[in-house]
């Protein structure tokens, strides 16, 4: 079981951490069987990404503050609800990995992050309607 997940996850071009830690969750996964296999690591490779593309938004901001002086960025930003509204419109893995590479690669200067930086400015980090 633990051979399939390996396969399954390496053959959708994850970064190695990112795989490795879906691998470790299906592994800890209950109730998966032949039938619902697919659908439990893909949800679990979707809740991944989301979590290290929240974790690091929420560095990206520490950083862009702490280089850029003459930006404030509102007090009490929510990084995971301006990953919510900017980015987690769709679950598709390669568009979420896309995203993910991209703010590791490029940082503060990758168009997602400035992305989200926008939302920040404009709208506080706070939920819109």
């Amino acid at each position: 079981m633990d051979l399939l997940v390996s396969q399954y996850v390496f053959s959708l071009a994850l970064s190695f951490s990112i795989a490795l830690l879906v691998a470790f969750r299906a592994g800890q996964a209950r109730d998966v069987n032949a039938i619902n296999f697919e659908e439990k690591v893909n949800d679990l490779t979707i809740a991944t990404l989301k979590e290290q593309i929240v974790s690091k938004i929420e560095i990206l901001f520490r950083v862009y503050k702490d280089t850029t002086g003459d930006v404030n960025l509102p007090t009490g930003v929510n990084p995971q609800e301006v990953a919510e509204r900017v980015f987690f419109s769709v679950d598709n893995i390669h568009w979420l990995n896309q995203i993910y590479l991209e703010l590791v690669n490029q940082g503060t200067q990758s168009p997602h992050f400035a992305q989200a930086l926008d939302y920040v400015l404009h709208f506080g980090g706070m939920v819109c309607s």
